[in-house]
């Protein structure tokens, strides 16, 4: 952006914008970039750290009938490297999130649970791709969390949970996301 008139994006990427404004304003943003996307664009909204090693988006489709944005889910998206830990994300989380953390509250307990997960499959050895799809399986087997099961994604070391995260998670059938929907891949 800017854009042309009468153009639109298929994607928008914003990184380290909104988390400048008030939380109550971040609704406005995104409706503004929401009137520059077409039907099914995507907006990628969210923060990294400064060397970009750390990101960390929601990932927002606009709707069929183009009028508004629908959360598709938060993407988590660490550069793999043995020395990466999952709570290193937690300070990079989008705007809407990284207010809301609190000890033992929802997302630090999703910290906790990947944490966990991550030690267990360091123990099993293995590169920092292989340990991120296990970890990844094993939100999702032993803690219920939704999110993408696909190889392809994992290994590339994108953690993309379904849109109610952290709200919904691990509370058995509630966590898992409905038949055909994106996150329904996740199973």
């Amino acid at each position: 952006m800017p854009l042309r008139p009468g153009e639109r994006a298929a994607v928008i990427r914003a990184f380290n914008v909104l988390r400048q404004y008030g939380e109550s304003a971040v609704a406005g943003a995104l409706d503004a970039l929401a009137g520059a996307l077409v039907p099914g664009g995507l907006v990628l909204e969210g923060t990294s750290d400064p060397s970009g090693r750390l990101l960390a988006f929601d990932l927002h489709g606009k709707a069929a009938d183009g009028a508004h944005l629908e959360r598709l889910g938060l993407v988590l998206a660490p550069t793999l490297r043995p020395e990466f830990h999952p709570r290193q994300l937690q300070p990079v989380l989008p705007k809407r999130h990284v207010h809301h953390v609190e000890p033992r509250g929802a997302i630090d307990r999703f910290f906790a649970a990947w944490e966990a997960a991550w030690q267990s499959a360091r123990r099993h050895g293995g590169d920092p791709r292989r340990r991120f799809v296990e970890s990844a399986r094993a939100l999702a087997d032993r803690h219920a969390y939704a999110l993408d099961r696909r190889t392809a994604l994992l290994r590339r070391g994108f953690l993309w949970l379904g849109p109610a995260w952290p709200a919904l998670g691990p509370t058995g059938d509630a966590a898992r996301p409905a038949e055909g929907t994106a996150s329904a891949r996740s199973r």
